[in-house]
């Protein structure tokens, strides 16, 4: 997957808007100008932005810092590594143990 994404990025010359990469990334111009660019977000306990330069007033990304930028807030990845697979969560109980259940009824039963 990683390997796809670094082709279909890589591939081609020349700067791209922020309108190119929010539609690339299937999310709002407003999302990449301003929680990217300028704002950063933050994986992991670090700060990720989103490296861009003005021309005559508007942004524009190197292909190359949007690739940095995506592996980035995938730590751990690398540009030809597969997604690793998730881990189950074990399911947390929404009420007490059958240990604790059956303590709380001896505890009654005694008081009786």
């Amino acid at each position: 997957m990683h390997e796809e994404m670094v082709k279909e990025i890589g591939s081609g010359l020349g700067l791209l808007t922020v309108r190119h990469v929010a539609e690339y990334c299937a999310v709002d111009p407003d999302t990449v100008r301003e929680n990217w660019i300028k704002t950063g977000i933050e994986i992991e306990g670090r700060l990720v932005k989103l490296v861009a330069i003005r021309v005559g007033g508007s942004w524009r990304i190197e292909r190359r810092a949007l690739l940095e930028f995506l592996l980035g807030c995938n730590p751990g990845a690398s540009a030809s590594s597969e997604p690793s697979p998730r881990k189950k969560e074990p399911r947390k109980s929404s009420g007490p143990s059958p240990e604790e259940l059956q303590r709380l009824a001896s505890r009654k039963l005694s008081r009786k």
